[in-house]
């Protein structure tokens, strides 16, 4: 049994439950997804919960012209000596590194993005990490990333109700226009 406690910018919530899959890369890349999914202790909203955390060791400079697909700065504002030790500069803006740099120069340092889902069954679970809303186009996006794909299985091993779950296929999203259209 785990217990977890997720507080930040966008997320504070807490939970008790059993870890069924969890998906961290192993190959050094500047930003990754970490994907756990619980089945829920009695008594907790939901039976089942995934827990995404997107991360980055990347950091621009304070001024940058970079932007997320939202159309925000990146990260937070703070000062080189809040770096982590394993900060990388963007390619795009540019920044000196950090031992290159007074500690009190602005920098904006990409943070951790933590985002929960819960469901009442393994197929709605699945259902919220595969299908999603494109920022840009607005229009549905159905797409099984390879992490999802390796949480699943790992899941569908210690949980009957995921070796049940029906992935879906890309040509599946209008028929999911329509249903979220209706409901």
């Amino acid at each position: 049994m785990a217990a977890e406690h997720v507080a930040d910018h966008r997320v504070d919530e807490a939970w008790t439950g059993t870890v069924l899959g969890t998906s961290v890369p192993d190959d050094a890349r500047e930003r990754w997804m970490e994907l756990r999914i619980y089945r829920l202790d009695p008594g907790q909203e939901g039976k089942y919960l995934a827990w995404r955390v997107a991360k980055s060791y990347i950091y621009h400079t304070g001024d940058t012209a970079c932007r997320t697909r939202s159309g925000a700065k990146p990260g937070r504002l703070g000062t080189v000596a809040n770096l982590p030790d394993d900060a990388e500069p963007c390619d795009e803006c540019n920044p000196l590194f950090p031992d290159e740099l007074p500690d009190d120069v602005r920098v904006r340092v990409e943070v951790d993005r933590n985002t929960i889902n819960r469901a009442d069954s393994a197929q709605q679970l699945v259902d919220a990490l595969t299908h999603y809303r494109d920022r840009a186009s607005g229009q549905w996006v159905v797409r099984v990333s390879e992490p999802v794909e390796y949480v699943i299985e790992q899941a569908a091993r210690r949980d009957p109700a995921f070796a049940a779950v029906v992935l879906p296929r890309p040509s599946s999203v209008p028929a999911m226009r329509r249903e979220l259209a209706a409901g």
